[in-house]
């Protein structure tokens, strides 16, 4: 990874658009997720799908996947990119 890849990781969020649990829709630049509402979070990344079980209300996490699944029982959710 080249340092201004590293940069770029690190730097803050630029954006934020509202997610709508699909298992098709695709995020990319997610730099973390805001959980409004708590629940599970069924996450897409590279490895596969993980359930984040019991994610608290007004949680940040600082995680970067390719999907938030219908299965999720979170809600408000926000991704920084």
């Amino acid at each position: 990874m080249g340092i201004e890849r590293e940069i770029a990781t690190l730097a803050s969020a630029f954006d934020a658009v509202v997610v709508t649990p699909s298992d098709s829709t695709v995020l990319s630049g997610v730099r973390a997720l805001w959980v409004g509402t708590g629940g599970n979070l069924t996450l897409s990344f590279p490895s596969g799908d993980i359930v984040v079980k019991n994610v608290a209300s007004g949680q940040l996490l600082p995680v970067r996947p390719s999907k938030v699944k219908a299965a999720t029982t979170a809600a408000d959710i926000v991704a920084f990119t």
